[in-house]
């Protein structure tokens, strides 16, 4: 190994081989196709709705169970208006629920009643 290039191309092999023996790349099969309606605002929505129920089970309190409670009928609301929707409408159509899930990924848990 007189060249640089050489010394590059072995290291190189040498690194790449060790992260494949270690780390090695795995193909996934799906069962079923992903769903288009499960935008990026829906999973958004959804992940907040997860947290809230975290927090009720953990709290116990009827204020948040309200919030679990309106961030549920939110996500449902918006898996219905897309499920319906063919999938050129599904990433122009605007959320109903978008600009509450705005408020909750910044601001505290809060009731939601009185947001749509």
């Amino acid at each position: 190994m007189s060249c640089v290039n050489d010394q590059v191309t072995s290291f190189t092999r040498c690194v790449l081989g060790l992260m494949d023996l270690h780390a090695p790349s795995k193909t996934r099969i799906f069962k079923h196709p992903p769903h288009p309606w499960i935008t990026d605002t829906v999973k958004d929505m959804m992940r907040i709705r997860d947290d809230y129920h975290r927090q009720y089970r953990a709290l116990r309190t009827s204020s948040m169970l309200n919030s679990y409670k309106d961030m549920k009928r939110l996500v449902s609301q918006a898996g219905k208006l897309y499920k319906g929707s063919s999938p050129s409408h599904v990433a122009a159509a605007p959320l109903p629920g978008a600009r509450v899930a705005r408020l909750v990924l910044t601001g505290p848990p809060f009731h939601l009643s009185g947001l749509y």
